[in-house]
């Protein structure tokens, strides 16, 4: 064997050899739930479209992932319940007019799992928030230039978070893991 080859297969030996063994890890929700019913969202200050559009994008992100049903209370193992905190909507600039041109809208929400056959919480998650920016100004057809497009957005990384939260483990919907 040539010096590279050599190389190259010492090199594999030591990547093969310094692998960690997978070891599957169990699943975040409990095996009896299948069916998950999810609560109209409590909310202060947010405005009751929001709210609605809320509940709806997030029924519709747990139909979507198909790993648990969405049906009605009585009928369900595990109940989604939540209530939105923050609804923070901001000037950032303004025009020379002093006419706002730019906002962004904040978003928190509390947002808890509860096992409807044991009766207990599985999570609670406070603050899960989403933030976007508009432009009133803007002639960019893919930035959001109104108060309602900013709101799809941040209700859409909401749903996606509470599903992900739900299903996958708080982990995923944060960006940090406990598993090693």
């Amino acid at each position: 064997m040539k010096k590279n080859q050599w190389f190259i297969l010492i090199f594999l030996l030591l990547i093969i050899g310094c692998g960690e063994q997978y070891i599957p890890t169990s699943p975040v929700l409990p095996q009896h739930i299948k069916k998950i019913a999810i609560l109209k969202f409590e909310s202060g200050s947010a405005p009751s479209e929001f709210v609605e559009k809320l509940k709806i994008a997030t029924a519709d992100r747990f139909v979507t992932d198909r790993r648990v049903a969405v049906v009605n209370m009585a009928d369900a193992d595990a109940i989604l319940k939540g209530k939105i905190s923050r609804y923070l909507l901001s000037p950032l600039k303004y025009s020379h007019a002093k006419i706002a041109t730019q906002y962004q809208l904040w978003v928190w929400i509390d947002i808890s799992l509860y096992d409807a056959v044991t009766k207990k919480v599985l999570w609670t998650e406070t603050r899960l928030e989403s933030k976007t920016k508009y432009f009133t100004d803007s002639y960019d057809m893919f930035a959001p230039t109104t108060e309602t497009e900013a709101q799809n957005i941040v209700i859409e990384m909401l749903a996606r978070a509470s599903v992900k939260r739900t299903i996958d483990g708080w982990f995923i919907a944060s960006g940090v893991s406990d598993r090693l």
